[in-house]
């Protein structure tokens, strides 16, 4: 295209690379009908249109009224028919002539270039893969001064709320959320979590290392899980049919065209815990749970409300602070399979026993991890001075123990309650085992090599417990697509079995195969000699009347399910006796002011009201009476009769019998 040969929307004017890869022209979003058009670049006759670069997203122009000129002075522009601008990059040239010689050119490489020819010679002086909208084609190269902006929505290019970018502070991909919020990052783990082997893919498309050859594959270990991805083999990888999209929920997309349509082969945010600090400060993130936070055993969240709603931004903080002479802190809580954010410092030690000294011996030290060297004894350690962020569980393959240090008194077990499996807290009276939480709900089990609890129903069948509420008594189990089915059958062997201690109370939603289980307020411990009863004072191995032994309160205590304990009997007197005075002081208020207001009524009434008031008067005396208030008693008929018929029966039940 020249000065001289603008394309015109209402002509239908198109530009198309010489190969037939990519077209130029105006457009409209597909599923908007409102006739805004949009000046852009999309793949030549693949379909649905595939629209890569957009130049006035910010400012459509009305139907079809658009040109696309060259001007004399060098500058491109998205005009209408009436000469009003809607795009230009305002391109400075470097030349005192007038009048500009050049062209604009639209490559197969699906770059926009505008060349200007000087003394036999031309140069680029803009082009579209150094200004880039959503999408990365290869051939551009990712530097500091170049973002991918998403579009706002499927049907509006104009700028969204998220923008991909080179973080070159930390050598990693960042994406921004809103301008200044992290809303996810590449390898924000550093070293100590295994890389994803898959991003390397992207890594080389990016850093313009190659269009056409194979892609190289990094040093060192690149295995990972390949669930959340298509797989691609690198030999079947063409970058020229890839390209890299920020797409307007936040995700950044890897595709790859083959067999006539756009395969999805990698996508982070991956999940919900692949945002930044989904959970916040030491708060633990589990994307297949129905509630993917939690916080980590010894801690609780900054505020319960935000956590109850949702909103988990805030994290959780320590129950107990660290660096308390009250308290100790030696006691790590030992994590399988997880994930952190960067360590703050690496070492590297002879002998394991160095790295958990090293953070023992540092008060501001919250949590260590190591890593034995491939080859040799030494290992390689990890050490966070601040709070633990990006904190995940269940990484499989991808994650390593995590100690986290938590003063002991916050999770040591009390009251029987079973040892932590990973990071869920077991409350009483649920139980792994015979020898602790209550045996009639032992039918929990703790897989310690992953930090897995799971739940064993009624069959001999085992599920993932995904969360336990201790507040409202009830936990989760995933139980999978097929046993989601069942649900309702599930539920009614649970509830007709009364022998065991556990009712289903809700079935699967969509989008989550859990299935939420109530377990009933426990009666008193079961025992079998005094010591069994040593958690629970004011108590004694005694026979109860179902006829097994049981650690039942003393005389003057009850037994409490909900605070687990026996409290004083006098707690529940007090209480009645309480109501019982509130009764008597407003009976004693109420009655004399109910006899004043009527002797003031019969003052003020006629003459000829006297008997009527007089009547009224002995109601309210028969009502106070407590011999009345007997169940199917005269006065209940009394009060169901009309006014009149009130006073005439009440006033015959007043008068002497003959």
């Amino acid at each position: 295209m020249t000065s001289s040969t603008p394309l015109r929307d209402e002509k239908g004017d198109t530009l198309v690379s010489a190969g037939e890869r990519f077209e130029l022209g105006f457009f409209t979003p597909d599923g908007r009908n409102d006739g805004k058009r949009y000046l852009g670049i999309w793949y030549y006759r693949y379909m649905p249109r595939t629209v890569v670069w957009v130049a006035n997203r910010e400012k459509p122009v009305d139907n079809s009224t658009g040109v696309f000129a060259l001007g004399k002075d060098g500058n491109l522009q998205v005009m209408d028919a009436s000469g009003a601008s809607y795009w230009s990059p305002y391109i400075r040239m470097n030349s005192s002539s007038v009048s500009f010689s050049g062209m604009v050119k639209l490559m197969d490489s699906g770059n926009l270039v505008l060349i200007q020819e000087v003394a036999n010679s031309s140069a680029i002086r803009w082009q579209s893969f150094a200004n880039p909208t959503d999408t990365f084609l290869p051939g551009m190269k990712l530097d500091m001064n170049m973002a991918l902006t998403s579009w706002k929505s499927p049907f509006d290019p104009a700028p969204g709320d998220f923008k991909f970018q080179l973080d070159g502070r930390e050598n990693q991909y960042i994406i921004m959320r809103n301008g200044s919020i992290p809303y996810w990052k590449s390898a924000v783990s550093g070293s100590f979590l295994k890389s994803d082997g898959r991003l390397w893919l992207v890594s080389n498309l990016l850093m313009n290392s190659s269009t056409s050859r194979k892609p190289k594959k990094p040093r060192g270990n690149t295995t990972t899980k390949t669930i959340s991805y298509n797989n691609l083999p690198s030999a079947d990888l063409n970058y020229s049919n890839t390209k890299l999209v920020m797409n307007f929920d936040g995700q950044i997309q890897f595709f790859s065209w083959r067999n006539a349509t756009w395969i999805l082969n990698w996508w982070e945010p991956s999940g919900p815990c692949s945002v930044f600090d989904a959970c916040g400060t030491f708060g633990s993130c589990n994307s297949l749970n129905r509630m993917p936070c939690k916080c980590l055993p010894g801690f609780q969240p900054k505020s319960h409300d935000n956590w109850k709603s949702g909103n988990f931004s805030e994290g959780c903080e320590r129950i107990s602070p660290l660096c308390n002479k009250e308290v100790a802190v030696e006691s790590f809580l030992e994590l399988k399979m997880m994930k952190a954010g960067k360590a703050d410092v690496e070492f590297d030690y002879s002998y394991v026993n160095e790295c958990f000294e090293e953070c023992r011996n540092r008060c501001e030290c919250q949590a260590y991890s190591y890593q034995k060297a491939e080859k040799g004894d030494n290992i390689t350690c990890w050490i966070w001075l601040k709070d633990l962020n990006n904190i995940q569980e269940d990484l499989s393959d991808r994650g390593r123990d995590l100690n986290v240090r938590v003063p002991h008194l916050t999770i040591a077990s009390v009251k029987r309650k079973c040892k932590i499996c990973g990071t869920t807290i077991i409350p009483y009276p649920l139980s792994t085992g015979p020898n602790c939480g209550d045996k009639m709900y032992y039918s929990f089990h703790c897989d310690d090599s992953i930090g897995q609890l799971s739940f064993e129903m009624p069959g001999g069948n085992y599920y993932n417990v995904t969360g336990i509420d201790e507040e409202l008594q009830k936990f989760s189990i995933r139980v999978g697509d097929e046993d989601c089915k069942a649900t309702k059958s599930m539920g009614y062997r649970t509830q007709t079995n009364h022998s065991w201690p556990f009712n289903v109370i809700g079935g699967c939603d969509t989008g989550f195969a859990d299935v939420e289980i109530r377990w009933n307020a426990p009666s008193e411990p079961l025992c079998s000699s005094l010591d069994e009863c040593n958690d629970w004072p004011h108590s004694t191995c005694s026979s109860a009347t179902d006829g097994k032994k049981r650690c039942l309160c003393n005389k003057s205590y009850r037994w409490d399910p909900i605070t687990v304990d026996c409290i004083p009997a006098s707690k529940k007197k007090r209480g009645s006796l309480f109501l019982v005075l509130l009764g008597v002081i407003g009976a004693s208020v109420i009655i004399p002011c109910a006899s004043f207001l009527l002797c003031y009524l019969g003052k003020s009434k006629k003459v000829t009201g006297r008997g009527t008031q007089h009547a009224n008067s002995s109601i309210v005396i028969l009502l106070i009476n407590k011999k009345i208030f007997n169940e199917n008693s005269e006065s209940d008929q009394l009060l169901k009769l009309p006014s009149t018929q009130k006073t005439k029966k009440a006033i015959r039940g007043m008068q002497p019998s003959t």
